[in-house]
């Protein structure tokens, strides 16, 4: 037995014994804390269980009809504007410390509802006052929700239950539900919730490996070294997280093509191209071509008006960018005869972005630190930060046809960036395949431009690094070699800009127009004016905007900030600014004034570096005066801020000596992933349920995924 004993002290005495078991031991400690804190609502209540069939409760503003529900609950049909009122009356004060109501809708608009729960008092025997009122929300498919916790502050003489709301309607008359009665007291159910277990353990093993960081570097103990495999695994999370994100939100529940429906992109311009012209084959309607002002959203109401569709000369026409029809959807119809669903472009477009994102921060990292290359810990801290903030996941949320374009653009830019790292134009390399590099850095430049007209910012900054080339290397090329660099560079823009110039005159009868004036959509923008207050708008909701939280929710909200009192369109509410989401961007307002550097350098840097990732992002943001705010727009402008901030901070990183200034780098780093990703994976959840268009109402299962999400979290209410 002694010999037993000392062979399981010496077991547990190794490290790496004592360092699972501790482990297991938090996972321990979190089951416990679910089973206790987190349902502490399970506890035995107070007061005597009674129960009230629905024939006991009186109901007004309600219609009992002949039909039963299939559980055998009599259903009722709301008969008024007014919502209804469930009542129940008692002889004495009784004390009533929790309320079920067994109500249920069927209808899958239906994915959320609200009560007002009211208890009543009778005072000196004759007034009736109120105790305290609550709100009671209850989740379609979550029966631990239609229980709540009342904690009225009197025994009561009565108890009214208002429906204060149904989701997706703003007035209720004619809705039917099932009403199987109210319960009074019962024990509210236990309920373990595997998200919070997930997400303690995931923020517990964090934790963990933090403090054995430190203890490590504390104890001068050597860290694991790389494995082959250690770039590919977290060069792939935010792959993973892009597809958990799209199927969380119902996406994969939809047909992967049709041989009849689709969208703008990828069905209607399809379809033009393929019959041999630039315009829709939808025709306007007469009423349509008669208004004065077709243009104004106020006056073509009844008109039949295609939503966000350009509208000239009597023929509809789209504003949106030809590279994702020419590179998937075209081509996928001319082989298949089908017409692929938007959400597998935007998937197939951010997955490659992604890709292509990860080898040109991979190439830029060797580079830019190649005299000192950074640590591991802090090249992959700084990848996760870009990840968060590049922008893209947000395109997988609400994957319609807007976003193709978006997701499509960001595409084409990372494959840009990955040929201009590779080919030595943002840092000098050895190379030999140059202008292969070169040729392709402007054709996938060209085609983001053909995608999203604004892109044409970065094109412009493309060139310019192109001249500061040649203008370092022209004394070391020959003439074949300047002949080479001019014709693969300019050639893709200068072709594909032909074409651009082509369409447009095809449709609009000039090379210059794009047509977005004649959009029938949010607002008539041919006579919309400029207003400066709107600029300001953008400029605060998209990088600096505030959020806002309360304790009777658990997910952010952003604050819609107007400067002035012109029009401007909110998409949603989820305006957190990127300099609060990401708090480590504010670094650009200090590190680059540390460096001393000539004014010959500095004049190279607004050109090679602030004029690229600085001036022309806030140049992106400031253009959406017009269209308003939407997340979608984050992946055009976000990643060049994060990326000269990533990189002065490595650089920052470099002239730290002490072991002290690196675990304080290290941990801010830390807490910027932190606070980046819980902000960022809110204004995911938020967006969703604040879309107030088409995308937004019709796909229920993001919606009743958000609130049940939100049950899993607030676990007090």
């Amino acid at each position: 037995m002694k010999k037993a004993f000392e062979k399981i002290k010496e077991f547990f005495s190794k490290k790496i014994v004592k360092k699972i078991s501790i482990l297991l031991g938090i996972f321990a400690a979190i089951i416990i804390v679910e089973c206790t804190a987190f349902n502490f609502r399970a506890i035995p209540n107070r007061g005597e269980v009674r129960d009230y069939e629905s024939g006991q409760v009186t109901v007004t503003y309600a219609t009992k009809t002949e039909q039963v529900a299939e559980n055998g609950d009599p259903m009722y049909t709301i008969s008024s504007t007014n919502m209804p009122r469930f009542r129940i009356t008692f002889d004495e004060q009784t004390v009533v410390n929790t309320v079920y109501i067994d109500v249920s809708f069927f209808d899958t608009h239906e994915y959320k509802y609200n009560f007002k729960v009211s208890g009543y008092y009778l005072e000196n025997s004759y007034g009736v006052t109120l105790s305290s009122q609550y709100e009671m929300e209850v989740v379609q498919g979550d029966e631990h929700t239609k229980y709540f916790l009342t904690e009225f502050n009197h025994a009561v003489n009565r108890i009214d239950i208002t429906l204060a709301s149904v989701a997706n309607y703003s007035d209720a008359k004619g809705l039917s539900f099932a009403f199987g009665g109210i319960g009074l007291n019962h024990k509210m159910p236990f309920h373990f919730s595997f998200a919070r277990v997930l997400s303690l353990m995931l923020l517990g093993s964090v934790t963990f490996i933090l403090v054995d960081f430190f203890i490590r570097r504390k104890e001068k103990e050597p860290h694991p070294k790389k494995l082959i495999t250690m770039d590919t695994v977290v060069y792939a999370l935010p792959i993973v997280a892009l597809f958990v994100i799209y199927t969380f939100f119902g996406n994969f529940t939809h047909a992967f093509c049709s041989p009849t429906d689709g969208t703008q992109i990828s069905k209607e311009l399809v379809d033009a191209f393929m019959h041999g012209h630039v315009y829709l084959d939808a025709e306007p309607s007469e009423v349509l071509k008669n208004l004065p002002n077709p243009y104004d959203p106020n006056v073509r109401g009844g008109a039949g008006a295609l939503w966000d569709h350009l509208y000239f000369d009597g023929k509809y026409y789209s504003y949106y960018g030809v590279t994702p029809v020419f590179l998937l959807f075209l081509p996928f119809r001319l082989i298949t005869g089908q017409y692929l669903y938007d959400a597998y472009g935007v998937l197939l477009f951010s997955t490659i972005g992604l890709v292509f994102m990860a080898l040109a921060y991979d190439g830029l990292i060797k580079l830019a630190f190649k005299d000192r290359p950074l640590p591991l810990f802090m090249k992959y801290m700084m990848f996760a930060l870009l990840a968060l903030g590049c922008g893209i996941l947000f395109n997988v949320e609400r994957p319609y046809f807007y976003e193709v374009s978006t997701s499509c653009a960001f595409m084409c830019m990372m494959i840009m960036l990955f040929h201009l790292v590779r080919g030595g134009l943002i840092f000098e390399r050895e190379q030999k395949r140059f202008f292969y590099h070169l040729a392709f850095a402007s054709f996938w430049g060209a085609l983001a431009v053909l995608s999203r007209a604004t892109m044409a910012l970065y094109a412009l900054c493309h060139l310019i690094y192109l001249g500061f080339y040649f203008f370092k290397k022209r004394k070391e090329m020959d003439r074949k070699s300047i002949i080479l660099f001019f014709s693969l560079s300019l050639a893709p823009y200068l072709v594909f800009g032909i074409l651009q110039a082509v369409y447009n005159y095809a449709r609009f009868g000039s090379f210059l127009d794009f047509g977005i004036e004649y959009s029938l959509t949010i607002a008539d923008f041919k006579n919309m004016q400029f207003h400066f207050g709107n600029v300001l708008t953008s400029l605060h909701n998209f990088l600096f905007g505030l959020p806002s939280a309360s304790s009777n929710y658990f997910f952010l909200r952003g604050n819609n900030l107007r400067f002035g009192n012109a029009y401007y369109f909110f998409e949603t509410s989820s305006t957190i600014g990127l300099f609060i989401r990401m708090p480590v961007l504010w670094v650009i307002f200090v590190l680059p004034f540390l460096e001393k550097t000539t004014w010959k350098e500095k004049m190279e840097h607004l050109c090679l570096r602030w004029l690229p990732c600085v001036i022309i992002p806030f140049i992106q943001v400031a253009i959406t005066w017009q269209s308003g705010f939407a997340t979608r727009y984050y992946s055009d402008f976000a990643w060049p801020l994060m990326l000269f901030a990533l990189l002065l901070l490595g650089r920052r990183y470099q002239k730290i000596e002490t072991d002290r200034g690196q675990a304080i780098m290290f941990a801010f780093l830390l807490g910027n992933i932190i606070i980046s990703s819980i902000v960022t994976f809110d204004v995911i959840l938020v967006y969703v349920p604040m879309l107030t268009h088409h995308y937004g109402v019709v796909n229920y299962a993001y919606t009743r995924f958000y609130y049940h999400l939100g049950h899993e979290f607030t676990f007090w209410r």
